[in-house]
């Protein structure tokens, strides 16, 4: 989910040896470290979502398979030309965006065509934290927050349960980044090309808990969304959980019966509420993250040119 400390982790990736992309955002005043994020990427996955009619902070009516088969296709050949442009030379990649949380079923399909092995470190913040980092960047409503914070976190969590994975608690990292990557590494069996003592002092200084400006107190009450209030404490402590029992067959199930709670909820209540909390809100007017027209023209043509939609691409 975005803020969760996707950068932390990103940015350690990448001191232990992982490849960044060649275009990558710039720092910015709410992440002076580096978001190591592509432009590439976030213009694939914008369109992906604009193609469904979804934005990252409007999407909890979003479902990763209703584009219609050509859109699909598109979607397919434009993460496959992302790779190409963004990774030529890489052997480790560093794949990063909070987006990817709701768009696997679209980048895993490529990235196994490409014969590139996928593993996932999902970075999990207490929900608490993350609506307080996104209202003071984006004035972002709570309850708003908290229902993306269930749907990003949830529905990664399903994707990737096929893939080596790992489970970073953000607390964990900065309070022992050694052995919790040390733990990622080992969970999703990634070889850091990049020894531990090379990258000591500069990894003390790169997770600088003073970043870090939202703490929660144990005592604070969960975020008032209304119904799904009830479920984020046992999502974050079921994924908490799972980050040392991964796949432990009464977390899975316990995640499989918050999922399908909230998505009912979801289904009913999602666009409501963000058209009740964001209709006029800033967040309307943040730009989408655009893909090069050359790219969109080169993908349609290829989804017309390839047979047995969506899995021919």
């Amino acid at each position: 989910m975005h803020r969760s400390g996707t950068s932390a982790v990103a940015g350690a990736a990448r001191l232990l040896g992982a490849d960044t992309p060649v275009t990558i955002l710039p720092p910015a005043a709410d992440n002076p470290s580096g978001f190591f994020e592509a432009f590439a990427v976030m213009g694939v996955n914008d369109w992906i979502l604009s193609e469904a009619g979804a934005t990252w902070y409007d999407c909890l009516g979003f479902i990763g398979n209703q584009l219609e088969p050509h859109k699909h296709a598109m979607a397919l050949a434009l993460i496959n030309l992302c790779l190409i442009n963004e990774f030529p030379n890489a052997s480790l990649l560093l794949l990063k965006d909070p987006r990817l949380c709701l768009l696997l079923e679209y980048w895993l399909p490529v990235l196994q065509a490409s014969h590139i092995r996928p593993a996932a470190l999902l970075v999990l913040r207490h929900p608490d934290e993350v609506a307080a980092s996104l209202a003071r960047r984006d004035i972002c409503p709570a309850p708003v927050s908290a229902a993306l914070w269930l749907h990003h976190m949830l529905t990664v969590e399903f994707a990737t349960r096929r893939c080596p994975r790992a489970i970073l608690a953000y607390d964990a990292l900065l309070c022992d980044w050694r052995g919790s990557l040390t733990r990622a590494g080992d969970q999703a069996a990634i070889s850091w090309p990049v020894a531990w003592d090379l990258v000591a002092t500069a990894m003390r200084q790169y997770l600088d808990d003073g970043l870090r400006h939202h703490r929660r107190r144990e005592a604070q009450s969960m975020i008032p969304i209304g119904a799904p209030q009830r479920w984020l404490n046992d999502a974050y402590q079921a994924l908490l959980a799972l980050a040392d029992s991964d796949g432990d067959p009464r977390l899975l199930s316990r995640l499989d019966a918050l999922r399908a709670d909230f998505g009912r909820w979801c289904r009913q209540h999602g666009r409501p509420l963000t058209a009740a909390l964001l209709d006029g809100h800033p967040m309307r007017e943040q730009p989408i993250a655009q893909i090069p027209a050359e790219w969109e023209r080169l993908a349609s043509q290829l989804a017309q040119n390839v047979a047995g939609y969506p899995d021919g691409v």
